[in-house]
């Protein structure tokens, strides 16, 4: 290996609706909660060691995994669950590296057009790169409910809003 790895930004997952938590079965417990959370721990597993002094893990989570959302259980359970994740991350490794969590509401992608308001792709990866580049001095989460909140976390930041680098 020629050296470590820097930053990892983990937007590992998908969403997941249709059935009450009464009503799933054992195939989808597994698919939306024990692949998706298991594939979150072996990532950090396999990523956090080889972390630099003052790198960066980012894991993205949506706004589900602090608001309960009817026939979609088990994404807000298993995204709650990756939320703990990073929670407990942080405290293990202590000042070493930065553990985040970037929450996020809905995001508009080349996929989805969403509403205005929603906080754009190009969005979420200035504030990843804004994380990676250490705009938080210590562990911690950053909520984007919206484009507003992105934009207002970018320019804190001195960072240039859809270019991803600091000024």
């Amino acid at each position: 290996m020629r050296g470590g790895i820097d930053a990892v930004v983990a937007p590992i997952g998908g969403w997941w609706a249709g059935r009450a938590l009464t009503e799933v079965d054992e195939d989808d417990w597994d698919a939306a909660f024990v692949r998706l959370a298991t594939t979150h721990l072996a990532v950090a597993r396999a990523a956090l060691p080889r972390l630099g002094d003052d790198g960066t893990y980012t894991v993205v989570v949506g706004q589900s995994a602090r608001w309960p959302v009817p026939g979609s259980g088990l994404v807000s359970m298993e995204q709650a669950a990756v939320l703990m994740m990073q929670r407990v991350l942080a405290a293990e490794v202590g000042a070493r590296v930065r553990v985040h969590a970037l929450v996020l509401g809905p995001v508009r992608t080349r996929h989805v057009a969403g509403e205005p308001g929603w906080v754009g792709a190009d969005e979420v990866g200035a504030v990843a790169a804004a994380l990676t580049a250490g705009a938080l001095a210590q562990s911690g989460e950053v909520t984007l409910d919206d484009a507003d909140d992105a934009r207002r976390f970018l320019a804190e930041q001195g960072t240039l809003a859809g270019a991803g680098r600091p000024r």
